[in-house]
């Protein structure tokens, strides 16, 4: 969990790697609506729902990943198959790119179901 220094401080001074979680993580918008007392957690769940319209583009770019991991499949799959000498080179980099596929491609179907639970219930 990040201080409150690092929240207090603009985009352009925060480390790259907070930018790039902040970039790709909605989770840092949210606030813990099962902790509390009743107001507390309706209090919580209300601003979930309020930031709850920024989950399309965390949605869409987890979707960008994954046509770009798909292709990056299809196209060492395509190499792997008429490669003689790097078959072996491509065969391994094109199952990382059918981890990455599947990993971003379930990240973004658990963002889509957060995002309708929130919207709907």
């Amino acid at each position: 969990m990040e201080s409150r220094v690092e929240s207090s401080l603009p985009n352009d001074e925060l480390p790259l790697s907070l930018l790039l979680s902040r970039y790709f993580l909605p989770f840092w918008l949210f606030r813990d609506a099962s902790k509390g007392s009743d107001y507390a957690r309706a209090a919580a769940f209300r601003h979930n729902r309020e930031m709850n319209v920024y989950m399309p583009t965390y949605m869409w770019r987890w979707s960008v990943l994954c046509v770009f991991a798909l292709a990056a499949l299809m196209g060492c799959d395509r190499i792997q198959a008429q490669a003689e000498v790097y078959r072996q080179f491509f065969t391994a980099l094109g199952a990382g790119a059918g981890v990455i596929f599947i990993c971003c491609f379930c990240f973004a179907c658990v963002l889509g179901s957060i995002y309708l639970r929130l919207r709907y219930e």
